[in-house]
């Protein structure tokens, strides 16, 4: 999911008539699955997320300066140089944080300790390239509030979300949102296998502006016993 052959994440350029933003979103996009695990005789949130930003000034230059994380992720970043050169960060010299965490990669849905990395030879022209693998304790009640709208202009992303039967979703749009569209071919099982027991559920959305009033979903899973 969400890998080197999803093609939505080769953008390199933004659109025109963002060309006096900070930075644009080229591509974001967040899996999350609800699954059943019969080796803990529980039930487990597994998710992955996304983003390719293209640096347009020093003020985006400064906010993602670093790179904040949580403990229960693994992660990589990359950066993309204008002649398509790709460089990896080391993430090994990373520090715990006891601070605020910025609004960039503050999670609503996650618990554990943040740490923090600087990422060096970033510059404005670049695309930061990053992803994060996680998992999240075994719970059988999970809130998620999800802004698609956010102080920089996105030109794609989308939400999915794989929900086995032994969870109830339910979810709304608020503010402009799309809908939900729930595919009807299944999504993947606990062994990345297609299975119609598993049933996905998709926002896509495009050229999104920056927020005025903010557009969100609001998603609730319950596990049934």
């Amino acid at each position: 999911m969400l890998g080197e052959s999803d093609g939505d994440f080769e953008a390199t350029e933004a659109p025109a008539e963002w060309k006096d933003e900070s930075a644009v979103i080229l591509c974001q996009k967040t899996y999350i699955s609800f699954l059943g695990d019969k080796r803990r005789k529980g039930t487990k949130t597994k998710g992955i997320t996304r983003k390719r930003v293209l640096i347009q000034d020093q003020t985006a230059l400064d906010d993602y300066s670093e790179y904040h994380y949580q403990s229960s992720d693994a992660v990589g970043l990359f950066i993309i140089k204008p002649d398509g050169k790709k460089e990896e960060i080391d993430i090994s010299k990373a520090v715990r944080v006891e601070s605020d965490v910025p609004r960039s990669y503050a999670s609503s849905y996650q618990s554990s300790d943040y740490y923090k990395i600087a990422i060096p030879n970033l510059a404005i022209g670049d695309i930061l390239d990053y992803f994060k693998v996680f998992t999240e304790k075994y719970t059988s009640d999970v809130n998620i509030i999800a802004p698609i709208s956010s102080f920089y202009p996105i030109k794609y992303q989308e939400l999915i979300f794989d929900v086995e039967k032994r969870w109830k979703f339910r979810y709304n749009s608020f503010n402009g949102a799309p809908s939900f569209i729930q595919k009807m071919e299944g999504g993947l099982d606990g062994k990345g296998r297609k299975s119609i027991g598993v049933s996905r559920f998709t926002i896509k959305d495009q050229m999104r502006s920056t927020y005025k009033a903010v557009s969100y979903t609001h998603l609730r899973a319950h596990e049934t016993k």
